[in-house]
């Protein structure tokens, strides 16, 4: 039963504003989590590239809209989930951001993320221009 409610994407159901950091995981195989919304009939690279496009600014910011009405802890329901705005990955726009979201999830992929109040990372530096401000030359604009 569980088997059929697993995805490669798993995005966030909750988490702290001030110091969540990932709104989005990506697995090899399909997997359910506690507190996560599976996303499903998505390929591994989708799903990962897809983590990254999530868990960038853009990405939280579009996940607020997601019928959540606190603003230091918000709670996303699943079918609210099902609405989060993200790239068509069977349009032409995404065949230019899926490889530099992609190269960006894999030079991170085995790396801590801290907190929003710890200090700097290196993750954040391999970070912060692919997840936070890519160029628009590589993003097809």
């Amino acid at each position: 039963m569980l088997a059929a409610k697993a995805g490669r994407l798993l995005v966030a159901n909750t988490q702290d504003a001030s110091s969540g950091r990932l709104s989005a995981i990506a697995f090899d195989s399909p997997v359910v989590g506690y507190a996560w919304t599976p996303v499903q009939n998505i390929s591994t690279t989708d799903a990962q590239a897809l983590a990254v496009w999530i868990s960038s600014t853009v990405g939280r910011i579009l996940l607020r809209k997601c019928g959540s009405r606190r603003a230091n802890w918000p709670m996303y329901q699943p079918a609210a989930i099902k609405q989060l705005v993200v790239p068509n990955t069977a349009g032409r726009l995404w065949k230019h951001m899926h490889k530099p979201l992609l190269e960006a999830y894999r030079a991170t992929k085995d790396k801590g993320v801290l907190q929003y109040r710890e200090p700097e990372a290196e993750v954040r530096e391999v970070g912060t221009v692919p997840w936070r401000r890519p160029p628009p030359s590589r993003c097809g604009r």
